[in-house]
């Protein structure tokens, strides 16, 4: 991260340079430091600089560390990629919505279910009380009993070489005949009872059920998903508090590096105004005369 440009550099140590009065006529002290005196006293100032700013990050360092390791055992844990406590809380509330409404809706279907459970029955029963009671349908039920003895007989003189074939063929023709004629009395009987009902109603109980299948198949994956989520809620608090030292931890880096790097301008405008500073303070030697260079 630079924080300043090496032009912008340049004219602030010119300025830091200019300030001190050196280039405005300002006396300079009579002795001045040697240079390696200056030198060592800068390189000392910017390795605790210098030892301040990697101390920085390596707190920087350590705590993104364990950051990044708390958020890859949640990923890992619930087999997602945010895991951020704003998108776990929304998530989780999403599904606890949905899995009520589901539930909400799965006792309403339960009781409509019951309900035409119960009409079915009813109406079961009133077509067999119908057909119970109605005589020609009784008398029609004696008819094909009579048919039924009859075509046996038939069959076992026809085994015995006593019948022929064709009497076995018209005797079950006619049983035949009576069996229609009292199914269709049956109907008849049972469709004024209100039997006709039973159609829909049967439809309507096939399409519940398959409705409350998916209903349940949807109840069971969102409460695997809020099983899977509660533990992560469990540790969005340590998550927050380790982002919230990552956050401030950076900022003390940050502040280090700009802090490193004022001090390393610094230490190069102390070096040229000591420099300055030391050749200012060594004598001038005298111009020599003209009589002097005839000699």
């Amino acid at each position: 991260m630079r924080f300043t440009s090496l032009p912008c550099r340049m004219t602030l140590t010119a300025a830091f340079i200019f300030g001190t009065g050196l280039f405005a006529g300002a006396e300079p002290p009579t002795t001045a430091p040697s240079h390696q005196a200056l030198d060592d006293n800068v390189s000392a100032e910017l390795q605790v600089g210098e030892a301040e700013l990697s101390s920085a990050r390596q707190r920087f360092e350590i705590v993104s560390a364990d950051l990044r390791a708390l958020q890859e055992r949640m990923r890992t844990g619930s087999g997602r990629f945010d895991v951020s406590a704003d998108a776990l809380e929304s998530d989780a509330s999403r599904y606890d919505k949905e899995l009520e409404s589901l539930q909400l809706e799965s006792v309403g279907a339960k009781a409509r279910r019951d309900a035409i459970e119960k009409a079915i029955k009813e109406q079961s029963d009133q077509a067999k009380a119908a057909l119970h009671d109605d005589p020609v349908a009784a008398e029609l039920q004696k008819v094909v009993d009579a048919r039924q003895e009859q075509e046996k007989f038939v069959a076992m003189q026809t085994k015995a070489g006593v019948a022929t074939q064709a009497d076995l063929t018209s005797a079950q023709a006619t049983l035949a005949e009576a069996e229609a004629k009292l199914a269709e009395r049956k109907r008849d009987a049972a469709a004024a009872a209100g039997a006709e009902n039973l159609a829909p109603l049967n439809r309507e109980l096939a399409s519940l059920t398959i409705a409350e299948d998916e209903r349940e198949a949807k109840i069971e994956f969102l409460k695997a998903r809020l099983d899977k989520l509660r533990p992560l809620l469990e540790m969005t608090d340590d998550l927050q508090d380790r982002e919230r030292d990552v956050a401030m931890v950076r900022e003390e880096y940050y502040k280090a590096q700009q802090q490193a790097e004022i001090d390393r301008m610094q230490a190069q405008r102390d070096q040229i105004i000591g420099r300055l500073r030391a050749q200012r303070a060594q004598p001038t030697p005298a111009p020599s005369t003209p009589a002097a260079e005839g000699h």
